[in-house]
């Protein structure tokens, strides 16, 4: 997906907290298990669990591959004794002249989907967004285990444009979830756009000169 508007990457702005770690996206599997090992190294955890961490930076790679990624964070959380990760990747989605509600039905799936909630609006200071919960699982590891992970995303209308920012959290940490929750909602609470809907406006004024 191109980015249809590149202003938009420089005028926003989010806060993360001090665990989590602003990642350079890597590309190709070599260059995600060089990224797996670096956020092992920073938790203590169990060994074994360094196959999932590596399994799911490479998900994470192939996401990165398939849209137009402005920017993404990670950290390691301790899940009764296991290393596992949690993970924020940013993008932009293009309205095409549809509404929040239709964009959140378009990324909530069917309706059937595993651990679905039903999307709900929620107000931040940055604008109005579209909350979105479901697990995702994930393809088979040894020993036939399917490895299902907390997806929770938020759809917030970038101000002036006819596109949003789709914010997504990622984490295997499913006994977690209750304690993680509100770390995500804290984190997309401090999103602020910067001089977009300015500039939107003196455009708007220039074209109609």
């Amino acid at each position: 997906m191109a980015l249809e508007d590149p202003t938009i990457a420089a005028s926003f702005r989010i806060a993360t907290p001090g665990d989590w770690f602003d990642i350079r996206l890597p590309q190709g599997e070599p260059a995600g298990d060089e990224l797996a090992n670096q956020l092992a190294g920073s938790w203590p955890g169990h060994v074994g669990s360094a196959g999932e961490l590596r399994g799911m930076v490479r998900s994470l790679v192939s996401a990165t591959a398939a849209l137009d990624v402005l920017c993404a964070y990670a950290t390691v959380v301790n899940g009764h004794g296991h290393l596992l990760p949690a993970s924020l990747v940013i993008n932009v989605f293009p309205f095409r002249g549809q509404t929040l509600g239709h964009v959140a039905e378009q990324l909530s799936g069917d309706t059937g989907a595993l651990g679905a909630r039903p999307p709900r609006l929620v107000d931040f200071p940055a604008g109005r967004a579209v909350r979105v919960e479901r697990l995702r699982e994930w393809s088979v590891l040894a020993g036939d285990r399917h490895p299902v992970s907390l997806l929770v995303q938020y759809i917030a209308e970038v101000p002036g444009h006819d596109q949003a920012l789709v914010l997504t959290f990622s984490t295997p940490a499913l006994g977690l979830a209750e304690q993680l929750r509100p770390v995500f909602h804290a984190i997309v609470s401090t999103l602020r756009f910067e001089g977009l809907a300015e500039t939107s406006r003196s455009e708007s004024a220039g074209q109609r000169q």
